[in-house]
């Protein structure tokens, strides 16, 4: 299941589709345009077009008064920088809202190497970590679905949110990927409500 095909099911599940919809980390804009929200905003420094924004996610949220229903976190793969990508996002939620962040399963210990190690593929960073942290918040609902590198879906279920990065190696991870992350199939994600 493709994350494009995720949101969808999200905005879908959550009559989200008059709603607003924030996207970091645009890319080529292709996951942008599929989405099926009328009010979409997106934002990254490498490009500006139509309804993208070329500026940094900090520099966006510093700016930023709207609120949006659905948020996809996909940006710079730090776990430093998620985690402000995840904080400044729950700030920015309407209430009964949905933040899903990308590449939070990575399959591989070079792949979550920080900075990106020269010449590797596919890389998703250490964005785990953060997912990790998310699962063991108490105010928040999350899960990651096993599919397309990790897909983590966080709802806030309280006001005061902390959030710290857990002191975590990647063997610790793999050791315990499936309760770090609450991963679960896309089967049982289709069967969710």
């Amino acid at each position: 299941m493709k994350r494009d095909e995720v949101l969808n099911r999200i905005v879908e599940a959550n009559e989200f589709e008059s709603g607003k919809y924030l996207e970091i980390g645009v890319d080529n804009g292709l996951n942008l345009a599929k989405i099926n929200v009328k009010r979409k905003t997106g934002v990254d420094p490498n490009v500006g077009f139509g309804e993208v924004i070329s500026t940094t996610s900090d520099e966006f949220f510093k700016r930023n008064r709207k609120k949006f229903d659905l948020i996809f976190i996909d940006g710079l793969h730090h776990s430093e920088q998620a985690l402000k990508d995840l904080e400044n996002s729950l700030k920015s939620l309407n209430k009964n809202g949905v933040i899903v962040m990308h590449d939070t399963n990575p399959q591989s210990e070079a792949a979550q190497r920080v900075p990106r190690p020269k010449g590797q593929r596919q890389w998703n960073g250490d964005v785990w970590k953060v997912a990790a942290a998310a699962v063991e918040c108490e105010n928040l609902s999350t899960l990651t679905i096993d599919t397309d590198h990790g897909l983590t879906i966080i709802k806030p279920k309280g006001k005061k949110v902390e959030i710290e990065l857990p002191n975590l190696s990647y063997a610790d991870f793999v050791q315990n990927r499936k309760s770090l992350l609450n991963l679960i199939t896309v089967e049982q994600f289709k069967k969710l409500d």
